[in-house]
């Protein structure tokens, strides 16, 4: 990893830690199921992390705004979900 790409995660890390909960609470209260809540959480982060670096290029909204769009449209369309695989 180059130095830009540490920055962005320590960056990307920083927005985790200031929204994880709030995300979590709104699919939580979208899904009322622990594990697809889990699941859901995870796939609204890495589909964030991995659109990062565009959004700060082109920002027109508030992170947590875009957070929220990201886990709402997670919670709305499961058959988008898988579109970052982690292996």
């Amino acid at each position: 990893m180059n130095e830009f790409s540490n920055e962005a995660d320590r960056d990307f890390e920083e927005i985790y830690n200031t929204y994880c909960n709030q995300v979590y609470e709104f699919i939580d209260a979208t899904t009322n199921d622990t594990e697809d809540t889990e699941d859901l959480m995870v796939e609204a982060f890495v589909t964030a992390y991995y659109a990062w670096e565009q959004f700060k290029l082109n920002r027109q909204i508030a992170v947590s705004d875009w957070l929220m769009a990201i886990a709402r449209d997670c919670c709305e369309n499961p058959k988008k979900r898988q579109r970052h695989p982690l292996s």
